[in-house]
């Protein structure tokens, strides 16, 4: 049982390790480097303007400012998918162009989710994690010296024995503190696999009470003062001048009533 659930745990636990640098990946793939250069950024309605006539089906939602070595990130919308847009921050030509439902990235996030097996894997992978649990538990337990004048030999390795001993005291040392934190690792996923254990722990915590007011602009005015892609420009313009090697994101919105968001 264990054999089996640790084949299919260990394809679930490396693709996610490797996933884990999908930043550090994607700036490679997706061309995210750019040439450093002593000149403004482009303004977000440029990015929008220019975007619109090479991607006329993309619906424009926001931009990502990386910095002066990196691509502006466009988070565009389409039917069924969304993509993003890397482009040139000083010029707002689009370096590529990627739809985030295709491509190796993606493929390894489904692996990790579900095996790209669709439903039916994301139950594997949920159930799977739990028995994992179970069997790191039930291997600490195992573990654990039932002699206390043993207990002193579990937690040291005795680097002066022979091969053979040493890499048993390896596998057996290092593996019990390697357990502690594969159990906390497994208790994430099961919180995102089970929503029961989500809601418990939200309910511990208090967090389902909690509530959050989305803030509204002011929609009173002439329509000078709707004036949308020229307030995100002049606030990214603000930010990104005084500030050209932070990262910065900001939205676009769709309606008046919308806020504009900055992180």
């Amino acid at each position: 049982m264990g054999l089996i659930i640790g084949l299919v745990f260990f394809v679930i636990a490396f693709s996610g390790a490797i996933y884990a640098w999908e930043p550090e990946i994607s700036t490679l793939i997706y061309k995210q480097q750019v040439q450093e250069r002593n000149q403004t950024f482009a303004k977000v309605s440029t990015l929008k303007t220019n975007l619109a006539k090479e991607f006329p089906e993309g619906d424009f939602r926001g931009v990502l400012f990386q910095g002066r070595s990196n691509t502006a990130n466009v988070l565009l919308y389409a039917p069924g998918t969304h993509y993003y847009a890397f482009m040139d921050p000083y010029t707002g030509e689009v370096n590529h162009l990627q739809d985030m439902k295709k491509g190796g990235l993606n493929q390894l996030k489904l692996l990790h989710r579900n095996l790209l097996l669709g439903d039916i894997g994301k139950k594997i992978v949920h159930w799977v994690t739990l028995l994992a649990l179970t069997m790191v538990v039930s291997g600490i337990v195992l573990w654990w010296p039932s002699r206390k004048s043993r207990r002193k030999y579990h937690f040291m390795i005795k680097w002066k024995s022979r091969p053979v001993k040493l890499n048993y005291d390896l596998h057996n040392v290092l593996g019990f503190y390697a357990s502690w934190i594969g159990v906390f690792i497994i208790l994430t996923g099961i919180f995102w696999g089970f929503e029961s254990f989500r809601n418990l722990l939200k309910n511990v915590t208090a967090e389902n009470g909690n509530t959050y007011e989305l803030p509204l602009s002011d929609v009173s005015g002439s329509s000078e003062t709707h004036n949308l892609i020229g307030k995100v420009d002049s606030l990214a313009f603000s930010f990104l001048q005084d500030n050209p090697d932070k990262s910065m994101r900001i939205s676009y919105p769709h309606k008046a009533s919308e806020p504009i968001e900055m992180l």
